[in-house]
């Protein structure tokens, strides 16, 4: 029995370590085009620029790496390892927990052996297993968002010169400022801790 958890302990941590890594990786490749998204979303005045004159523009002033694949990356590669990480690397875990669960509190009549997870306890499984990852996740996915949202070229004064804080200064020096502030503060300025997981 101690073998058998200690094995299962091992899959657990391999299944996250792999899980995470894969959110990481997926998004250390795939910022630029979340930035893109956000960026081009809050563009005042630009809105009716097409796509590829708004690409070519932030790539002109501020470089592929500044404009759009360094904006967010931290936050977003922690934010999607967590999410993905736990979605995939609890479920099976999730699985085989309610699925035991399940043999106990309801036997099969024939008295025998542990009843197979069924599509039921298989969703509940993946509902766990991803709320857990999402609920993590949701206050870096307001960082990751906040910073690319507001992502232009500094100037020497400290403040925007391009993006759609021109003119004003970042409101967070760094990631961990950005999520300190939503920890006092919650969501849009109310709740605290519990307004940012919302």
């Amino acid at each position: 029995m101690e073998a058998q958890a200690r094995k299962s302990r091992r899959e657990l941590v391999a299944n996250l370590t792999a899980s995470f890594a894969t959110g990481v990786t997926t998004i250390s490749l795939t910022n630029p085009v979340d930035t893109l998204k956000c960026r081009w979303q809050v563009s005042s005045g630009q809105s009716a620029q097409k796509l590829n004159s708004f690409v070519r523009s932030v790539v002109v002033d501020e470089g592929i790496w500044r404009g759009l694949w360094r904006p967010g990356l931290g936050p977003n590669m922690v934010a999607m390892g967590l999410a993905i990480g736990f979605r995939n690397g609890l479920y099976p875990t999730a699985r085989d927990s309610l699925g035991w669960a399940q043999s106990v509190l309801l036997p099969l009549p024939t008295g025998g052996g542990e009843r197979k997870a069924g599509p039921t306890t298989m969703f509940a499984a993946g509902l766990l297993a991803g709320m857990c990852g999402y609920f993590c996740a949701s206050p870096l996915l307001q960082v990751k968002t906040q910073l690319q949202a507001e992502a232009g070229r500094l100037g020497p004064d400290g403040r925007y010169v391009t993006g759609a804080r021109a003119g004003l200064p970042p409101s967070s020096s760094s990631s961990i400022s950005a999520l300190r502030t939503l920890a006092t503060t919650g969501a849009a300025g109310g709740g605290g801790i519990l307004g940012a997981v919302r």
